[in-house]
């Protein structure tokens, strides 16, 4: 696996950090909107961190560089196409950071940069993902 697809996924976590945050910030109507996007955003300041950590191991610190996260956070962004539905803008982001994170477990599935604390992690974080997805679908019901 490539150093560049690990930044991605920070780079990733970052962009979803400051989309929800942003619809956090600026969510109308419910304020079980304004709590749930709240508890989404803080999510991925953990995200990053534990990803980053782990990585760090493998890569060196030259993979968390402000450039190279900035980068592909600037790459992920321009791949969401948000509405006015910050509802809907969410549950495009948690599908997409879903999607990207299955595609880097099975790239590193069978090599000896998966860790047992890295497959964990990576577990865990789709686990949590799935759940977001679930409340953002139920929300988006009305």
């Amino acid at each position: 696996m490539s150093m560049e697809s690990y930044q991605y996924i920070l780079g990733a976590f970052k962009c979803a950090e400051l989309m929800h945050h942003h619809a956090h910030l600026t969510a109308k109507g419910d304020y079980s909107d304004h709590l749930l996007l709240g508890e989404i955003y803080e999510s991925y300041v953990d995200h990053f961190d534990a990803f980053a950590e782990k990585g760090i191991i493998t890569y060196g610190e030259e993979l968390v560089t402000v450039e190279a996260i900035m980068k592909m956070q600037m790459m992920c962004y321009k791949q969401q196409t948000p509405g006015q539905n910050a509802i809907q803008n969410a549950l495009a982001m948690e599908k997409h950071i879903l999607m990207e994170l299955t595609e880097l477990y099975n790239e590193l599935k069978g090599t000896e940069e998966l860790s047992l604390g890295l497959d964990d992690l990576i577990m865990a974080t789709c686990s949590g993902i799935e759940r977001n997805i679930y409340l953002l679908t139920q929300r988006s019901k009305g």
